[in-house]
């Protein structure tokens, strides 16, 4: 099963870490034994190998199994949403000591050349101002300001490639239905002026959870029984009626170079809360960046849908494991990932060579 019957104490030490923060036995038992010895050098492979992602550089780098072994993996798991919101919610309602607050978004993996990708289709990109070729993912995550934690996520399909066509919006109602008993422990959801719809505030009025947003300078409103505008709207911070809605507080920013319109349903927060409470939904563009540039998020080279979903669903589950390391270690996932390559390299910068262990992999998840 392996190219060597050993392996170092460094690399069975983190492997161990890993496998007791994603709590193993969980996937054992749900995509069987091998599957999960190559879910756990995967994820390794992806903290580890920085900008090379691919299998037959994690088999060269990582030199305990073979790249095919890998590969099979990536098409034979199936990683569901409720497997992987169970394990990071259980974590975040073990670990937090404050309610925190809900951030959702979508991200853009850039595929410019890949449109045979059954994910891929075209989709505008707002850090490119134009439309890329690429995977549009929808991820809900948890933050209390020092941890950001997954609670879940759903791919995009382009109209023209599922028969089960879903908007955007669509799967953020989803994700939230979907981790609903988690959801309504958390004080708000914050979120930008795309998924401000009528839909998605409804759903969360009726979770009783308060949301955040910024409002298009065109969206109209009701203030004092006239309807405007709220870029025409008479003062900076006022209550309004939103239509289809009700009543929400609405500020005016203008400390950017462009005027912001913010939204909040809790009424009785002030200008800076609303403020604070929009400006915290920054926390997942941060998660998205790290992904994107530690954990190879955009770097996946297959095309059917399987192996595209489980590389996605394996670099959120790295994303979640370098979080929980860093937050026991006190330090930030970037300066953690720098301390696991450290541990596992030699001073001449290659692998540390594999010491006489009878112990192996396999007992890592026994």
């Amino acid at each position: 099963m392996f190219t060597t019957k050993s392996i170092s104490t460094a690399l069975k030490k983190i492997l161990a870490d890993i496998a007791g923060i994603i709590n193993i036995e969980y996937f054992r038992e749900h995509i069987g034994r091998t599957h999960s010895i190559y879910l756990l050098i995967y994820l390794f492979g992806l903290i580890i190998c920085q900008k090379n992602y691919s299998l037959t550089f994690i088999e060269q780098l990582i030199g305990i199994c073979k790249h095919d072994s890998l590969l099979r993996m990536l098409n034979g798991i199936n990683l569901t949403s409720k497997m992987l919101s169970g394990i990071f919610t259980a974590w975040i309602i073990a670990n937090r000591k404050e309610a925190g607050w809900l951030c959702l978004d979508d991200t853009v993996i850039e595929k410019e050349y890949s449109e045979s990708i059954e994910y891929a289709g075209f989709i505008w990109s707002s850090s490119l101002d134009r439309s890329v070729m690429g995977i549009n993912v929808v991820a809900l995550y948890w933050t209390d300001g020092k941890i950001k934690i997954p609670v879940g996520f759903r791919i995009h399909t382009p109209k023209k490639k599922t028969v089960n066509y879903r908007t955007k919006v669509e799967l953020a109602i989803e994700l939230l239905v979907s981790n609903e008993a988690f959801c309504k422990t958390c004080s708000y959801l914050a979120f930008d002026s795309w998924y401000c719809s009528k839909r998605i505030m409804t759903v969360c009025s009726l979770m009783g959870l308060h949301c955040s947003s910024q409002l298009k300078k065109n969206r109209l409103v009701v203030f004092n029984g006239r309807k405007m505008a709220v870029s025409a709207l008479p003062t900076r911070f006022c209550q309004v009626n939103l239509p289809g809605y009700g009543e929400v507080l609405v500020f005016r920013d203008n400390s950017t170079r462009n005027d912001r319109y913010l939204m909040s349903s809790e009424i009785f927060l002030s200008t800076k809360g609303v403020k604070q409470r929009y400006d915290n939904r920054w926390r997942i563009e941060e998660s998205f960046r790290y992904m994107k540039q530690n954990l190879g998020l955009c770097n996946c080279q297959c095309r059917k849908k399987a192996p595209v979903k489980a590389h996605i669903s394996l670099v959120f589950l790295a994303h979640f494991t370098m979080e929980v390391m860093a937050h026991r270690l006190k330090k930030n996932p970037y300066e953690c990932s720098m301390i696991i390559l450290q541990n596992y390299m030699n001073p001449h910068g290659k692998p540390s060579s594999p010491l006489k262990y009878k112990a192996s992999l396999m007992a890592i998840i026994r």
